[in-house]
C-alpha cells in the first residue's frame, strides 16, 4: 500500500478504488469491503453506496470514515427512466443499507418495529431510557422515529410533584396495540383493583370453592362451613 501512496503522490493524483460487500452478517460497515482491511486502513476516505431496504427506489452515499475532515452527511440518489437524480441530503445510514445486503434478514425498520413494541410491552417507558437500549441494539436513530411514526407511539410529559417544568418524557404504544397486555393490567392492577390492593390474594368468582388447605381467610369474605372449619 506504501508504493501505491507514493505514486500518487508523486503524480498528484487521486487513487479510486472500488469493491463489493461481504456477507458478514453483524460485522461493523468499516469491515465489509473484500479484501484486506489494510485497504480501508490506507484510505482517507471510505464511502459506501446501498439502498434503502424499505424503499429501494431511494439510494444513498454515506460516508463510514473520514481522516481530513469531519464525516460528511449522506447523500441521496435516485435512478428513473434510464437517468440519475441527486435528491439532496438523505437520512440513510449504512446500518440500514447493510441489512438490504444481508441475505434472509428483517429490514431495519422492521427490526426497529419489533423493538419498540418489545420496549412498551410492559407499559410506557422514559424515552431516555428506550434511546439508549435502541443505542445497544445498534439502531439507527432515524430508523427508530420511522418505526415510531409508523406505530403511532404517543409522547407525553410525566411532571413531578411540587416542581414547575419538571418531570420526564415517555413513550407508550397506543390504545389499541395494546391488545392483551391492556386486559392483563387491568386485571392485576393492583392500585384501582380493591381485591387485590387489600387483601394478599384476589378474592375467589365462588367462594364455596374455596381450598381449605390454602389456609388464607381472607379470601373468603363469606361465612360458610368451609371457613368455619379453619
Amino acid at each position: 500500500m506504501a508504493k501505491l501512496a507514493d505514486m500518487a503522490d508523486n503524480h498528484r493524483v487521486a487513487i479510486l478504488a472500488i469493491r463489493h460487500l461481504t456477507k458478514g452478517g453483524k460485522l461493523k460497515a468499516i469491515y465489509r469491503g473484500i479484501g484486506s482491511i489494510d485497504l480501508t486502513a490506507a484510505c482517507r476516505s471510505v464511502l459506501m453506496v446501498g439502498f434503502d431496504p424499505d424503499n429501494p427506489q431511494d439510494r444513498g452515499i454515506v460516508q463510514i470514515k473520514s481522516n481530513l475532515a469531519p464525516m460528511g452527511e449522506a447523500i441521496g440518489y435516485q435512478l428513473r427512466d434510464s437517468s440519475f437524480f441527486w435528491t439532496g441530503e438523505s437520512d440513510l445510514t449504512c446500518e440500514r443499507m447493510l441489512s438490504a445486503e444481508d441475505s434472509g434478514s428483517k429490514s431495519a425498520l422492521s427490526e426497529a418495529v419489533d423493538f419498540l413494541k418489545s420496549e412498551l410491552a410492559d407499559g410506557p417507558r422514559e424515552t431516555s431510557q428506550i434511546w439508549k437500549d435502541a443505542i445497544d441494539a445498534d439502531l439507527a436513530k432515524a430508523t427508530v422515529k420511522r418505526a415510531k411514526s409508523q406505530i403511532g407511539i404517543i409522547t407525553r410529559r410525566q411532571g413531578e410533584a411540587g416542581k414547575k417544568g419538571g418531570g420526564k418524557f415517555i413513550w407508550q404504544l397506543p390504545k389499541d396495540d395494546l391488545g392483551d397486555q391492556a386486559a392483563h393490567n387491568k386485571e392485576f392492577d393492583t392500585l384501582n383493583n380493591p381485591d387485590i390492593k387489600h387483601d394478599r390474594f384476589p378474592k375467589p368468582k365462588d367462594h364455596h370453592d374455596f381450598d381449605p388447605q390454602m389456609r388464607v381467610s381472607s379470601m373468603c369474605r363469606k361465612s360458610c362451613g368451609n371457613c368455619q372449619k379453619l
